[in-house]
């Protein structure tokens, strides 16, 4: 699930709606053609609060695991891999 909002996430931020718990990843900021600055984040349900780290760290696990055909189309035919794909990637290593 993704979450839209105006201000800025911070890194640790954990979400709470109706006595249930999300951890962010994936958290991105955009300006549109006005300048107004919108961020966005992919919510991951949670238990408790202590299970955020572990969660935002297999959900990044996985998110490699799901591009890495972009890696290979790469490797074997040379196409870019799209900068958001890439920014991403390299977030999810820096965690693993």
């Amino acid at each position: 699930m993704k979450v839209n909002q105006d201000t800025p996430f911070t890194k640790d931020t954990i979400v709470g709606s109706g006595g249930v718990l999300y951890a962010l990843a994936n958290k991105t900021e955009t300006t549109d053609e006005d300048g107004r600055v919108s961020y966005e984040a992919d919510l991951i349900k949670i238990d408790k609060i202590e299970d955020a780290e572990d969660a935002i760290r297999d959900f990044k696990t996985q998110y490699l695991r799901d591009t890495d055909w972009y890696v290979v189309r790469f490797a074997e035919t040379g196409e870019a891999i799209p900068e958001d794909i890439k920014l991403k990637r390299q977030e999810g290593r820096e965690l693993i």
